[in-house]
């Protein structure tokens, strides 16, 4: 079976919000509803005017990462978030979606199954208007988890990153006047630390052939998940600002030659929000592992 993206299940944080969190399946359920969810945000992506003022992009497939959920009072704000593919599934771009959704909506939905969400959320994207969207073109999605990987800084002591898929890009900014561009970034980033302890355990066997049990020095990694908001500030001249205006993903590609580069003067990241609620799981096709 292929390598299935992040699907996550609906997860109460107190009462302040909701999120999807790191369940993964591979079943015909979950299968048929990610497929409706790729028709369904094509048809509507194709044929909306909110769409039509920031891209001309004719999708052809839209394959779901991960949906954040936050509580405003009396609604759901969600953000489905995936990877849309376009101009004959030659092109992609990040894209999310954004809707104010009735709490009803997932009232009987079992976070434990993945297919439900999902299902949930194509119920949202047919019966609900978009309030929001966001597109970010790429070159090279991969290069840009690698690089991104780079970036990130571990929140706790003595851990270093590990694993991390950025699943959201969105609120491109250009400011001719200060010389940079900047962009938000969402990702599950996971960080680990290996120490050594001692073990009482089987090292072996005596003359006799029975088995001898000795103190051993042995390696233990430790592992902290965590869900990070950064913005990312790229300095940037005013012939590339306008080269990036006209085609965004020069944005990305920028960001790539800075991090390989290692340019930090060309390059500003900030920490917006660290939420360590958010479960981290690896596997996904545009994951990275390093």
């Amino acid at each position: 079976m292929a390598k299935k993206k992040i699907l996550k299940s609906l997860t109460v944080l107190g009462a302040a919000a909701l999120l999807v969190l790191g369940l993964t399946g591979c079943s015909s359920a979950l299968d048929k509803q990610e497929e409706i969810m790729s028709t369904n945000v094509c048809n509507m992506l194709n044929s909306s005017q909110i769409v039509n003022t920031i891209t001309d992009a004719e999708f052809d497939k839209y394959t779901f990462l991960a949906s954040d959920f936050k509580d405003d009072g009396s609604a759901y704000v969600v953000d489905i978030n995936g990877i849309g593919s376009y101009n004959n599934e030659q092109n992609k771009a990040y894209v999310s979606l954004q809707y104010r959704v009735g709490k009803e909506e997932f009232a009987s939905v079992d976070s434990k199954k993945a297919e439900q969400v999902v299902e949930a959320l194509n119920s949202v994207i047919q019966k609900y208007e978009m309030q929001k969207f966001s597109f970010a073109p790429m070159s090279n999605i991969n290069e840009f988890n690698k690089q991104m990987g780079n970036v990130f800084e571990s929140p706790v002591n003595g851990f270093r990153h590990c694993q991390s898929l950025t699943y959201k890009v969105d609120n491109i900014q250009y400011n001719e006047e200060k010389g940079y561009v900047s962009f938000c970034t969402t990702a599950n980033t996971k960080y680990s630390k290996t120490t050594t302890e001692m073990r009482y355990m089987l090292i072996g066997t005596d003359s006799n052939g029975k088995p001898k049990m000795g103190w051993r020095v042995v390696p233990v990694t430790h592992y902290e998940n965590f869900n990070q908001d950064h913005e990312i500030y790229l300095r940037a001249t005013p012939e590339e600002i306008a080269a990036m205006k006209n085609d965004p993903s020069k944005i990305f590609d920028k960001f790539i030659e800075v991090v390989k580069s290692d340019n930090k003067n060309a390059i500003t990241v900030r920490s917006v929000e660290i939420n360590n609620d958010k479960l981290f799981n690896d596997n996904s096709g545009y994951t990275m592992e390093r």
